[in-house]
């Protein structure tokens, strides 16, 4: 999963002498007294998700500190490690349960059971394959496990007896990697089950997590978006968040509550949607907030149909777009057509004069009609201010001229404001004040042969935007970012079927009144 200790770096770079430092922490009190939150990742809704052991809850934190919990349906179960998978939803662990756990961003629980009684099932991360992956901790048992998104569970077993497996990561050349705590190894299995193992040169290193780096290695710590890998220090007497360049470079950073009988432990450490560093206090029963880019510019993502009403839900409340294939073929959409929108709110203490705003499209989705510049096209990207009491009642300040359309597969979309005062609006964007982008798009898939099994798809849309203090893109600058996505799903239909329908009604002796004749019925 996200985090390492501070033992494995010292083993990994022993000539490094650790500096200190001050950093911004800020803490949330879970509402669980002693849940002790262990495992944490970035969710798709723009929040964080975190496991809690003791509370036997699946927390919820947005990025402005607000939490919901959502309890396991087995009693004890032990919930530990969580990750993000490929279908939209939140996958964990159950030490103690003996399940697989799948979490809705609505909160709807559904729990798988390992085949392997007591295998203590503790890290998971989502595989190449598109399905999970997850290590099986109990010391007799030498499993690494399997399970698609629908349940189905197959498991591997390691060579190596009792190997005391731990994390397990998706590495950069498609394979699985995980670590054996005991056996002092580190795993490679592919996504068929073939296992080679490695063996750690130091000896009785106790190899705990896994994660794939930037620079294209597997580390045991996590990435951040500042360049640096972070990791938690978890002695008891230690307490520290450690941060170390690619360059070897270590500071540490005490933890603002302190360690000891009546203090805390950290858990782990991950990236946040908001740029920030995010981490568990098991026993300080906190989640932790490492500012590293103070946020002034909220983007957020949604979506609606033509007619601005949002899309249906799926099973697992996510928004869905229905794709139609005939014998194979796509035919149309349901709704027709995507409506993805972009609002940028100022969440500074100050006005703000210019924006640059860029949208990446979902893969496969078009902007429809097509972008003619310099005038552009009637109802295809528009651009409001957000001051109305609903969509439909928004004030619109769409100058082409201030709009690029990239072409190619994902497209994107630019917005660059120079001087908001010299837009409809008439002034800067105000603290708390909101512009809207919308882009209308086509499924770029029309016409062509799709095999029914490749759906649902995730078709995810992410805006980065930047706005300074000053027009003409000077001055004091801030940034955001936000992601949102749909999933499509297929309905297939036969038009093979229905023209042979129609052609044996056609063939049907129609009974009237003392007469006999043939009507043609359009079905």
């Amino acid at each position: 999963m996200k985090a390492i200790f501070g033992i494995v770096l010292l083993l990994l770079f022993p000539a490094v002498q650790p500096a200190f430092a001050a950093l911004a922490f800020i803490q949330y009190p879970v509402p669980t007294p002693n849940s002790t939150p262990v495992g944490i990742t970035a969710g798709p809704d723009g929040s964080l998700w975190f496991t809690e052991l003791d509370g036997n809850n699946i927390g919820r934190i947005t990025i402005n500190g607000a939490i919901i919990e959502y309890s396991v349906p087995t009693a004890n179960s032990k919930p530990i490690e969580i990750t993000f998978g490929p279908d939209g939803n939140l996958w964990f662990t159950e030490e103690s349960g003996n399940n697989i756990g799948r979490i809705t961003t609505t909160g709807a629980i559904t729990e798988y059971a390992v085949p392997t009684p007591n295998s203590d099932p503790e890290f998971i991360t989502a595989g190449p394959d598109g399905n999970l992956w997850f290590t099986e901790d109990n010391i007799n048992v030498n499993n690494i496990g399997r399970i698609t998104t629908t349940g189905a569970m197959i498991e591997y077993p390691v060579p190596t007896p009792n190997p005391g497996l731990s994390g397990i990561t998706a590495g950069p050349d498609g394979n699985l990697w995980f670590t054996e705590n005991a056996a002092n190894k580190i795993g490679r299995i592919s996504t068929t089950g073939s296992i080679i193992e490695y063996s750690v040169p130091t000896s009785d290193s106790n190899p705990l997590e896994i994660t794939a780096g930037p620079d294209g290695n597997l580390w045991s710590t996590e990435g951040s978006g500042d360049g640096n890998l972070w990791f938690t220090e978890d002695n008891f007497n230690v307490n520290q968040l450690g941060r170390i360049t690619t360059a070897g470079v270590i500071t540490e950073y005490p933890a603002p509550t302190p360690s000891g009988f009546a203090g805390d432990v950290l858990g782990e450490v991950t990236s946040g949607p908001d740029g920030n560093l995010w981490f568990t206090e098991t026993d300080g029963n906190n989640i932790g907030k490492v500012v590293l880019h103070p946020v002034a510019l909220g983007v957020t993502k949604f979506f609606t149909d033509a007619n601005l009403n949002p899309l249906p839900k799926d099973a697992n409340g996510n928004p869905k777009v229905n794709v139609v294939l005939a014998n194979g073929v796509v035919t149309s959409t349901n709704p027709g057509q995507v409506l993805a929108w972009v609002n940028v709110t100022n969440t500074s203490g100050s006005s703000l004069q210019s924006l640059k705003l860029n949208d990446t499209l979902p893969v496969d989705w078009m902007v429809s009609p097509a972008w003619m510049p310099p005038k552009g096209s009637v109802g295809a990207i528009h651009v409001f201010y957000a001051n109305g009491t609903g969509l439909s009642s928004e004030t619109e300040i769409t100058r082409p001229f201030t709009i690029t359309v990239s072409t190619g597969n994902p497209g994107r979309v630019q917005l660059a404001i120079s001087n908001f005062t010299a837009t409809t609006i008439g002034h800067p964007l105000m603290p708390g004040q909101s512009i809207l982008l919308s882009v209308k798009l086509s499924y770029g898939l029309m016409r062509t042969s799709q095999l029914a099994s490749s759906y649902p798809r995730n078709y995810t849309d992410t805006a980065a935007g930047v706005a300074w203090t000053q027009a003409s893109f000077a001055g004091v600058e801030s940034s955001g970012s936000g992601s949102a996505f749909f999933m499509a799903d297929a309905k297939v239909v036969c038009r093979r079927c229905r023209f042979r329908q129609r052609k044996y009604l056609k063939t049907l002796p129609f009974s009237g009144m003392g007469t006999s004749s043939m009507t043609r019925i359009s079905v």
